[in-house]
């Protein structure tokens, strides 16, 4: 097979399995980090920056990663399991990140009803 179909298969995989993953992700992680900014425009631009990096980051590691002979079945599993690692590592990093800045935030308290 030629490599550039083999690399096409590559990223069309990742472009696809990324981007899913980013939609399911974006505004759970949007909900999070506007509680972290306290601000729209923030969480705005993280909840971007986070999903570029969702997209990106397996799509770095597949390009370097997959090159190779093989069958088309062992090219392709040889991708799947690279955007598999790509995506845990990605979005593991992300998860602590958003973990740490989450413990010193503390939800607001709910107002008790005053007396009349």
């Amino acid at each position: 097979m030629l490599d550039w179909t083999q690399l096409g298969i590559a990223w069309g995989l990742t472009l696809v399995l990324t981007l899913i993953v980013a939609a399911v992700m974006q505004r759970p992680l949007f909900a999070v980090l506007e509680l972290v900014c306290k601000t729209g425009v923030g969480a705005r631009f993280w909840t971007v920056f986070s999903s570029l990096m969702i997209v990106v980051g397996p799509l770095f590691l597949v390009s370097f990663g997959a090159l190779g002979g093989g069958t088309l079945a062992d090219y392709v599993r040889r991708v799947m399991v690279l955007l598999s690692l790509g995506l845990i590592v990605t979005v593991s990093v992300m998860g602590f990140a958003v973990w740490g800045s989450t413990k010193s935030v503390q939800p607001a308290a709910p107002s008790e009803p005053a007396d009349e």
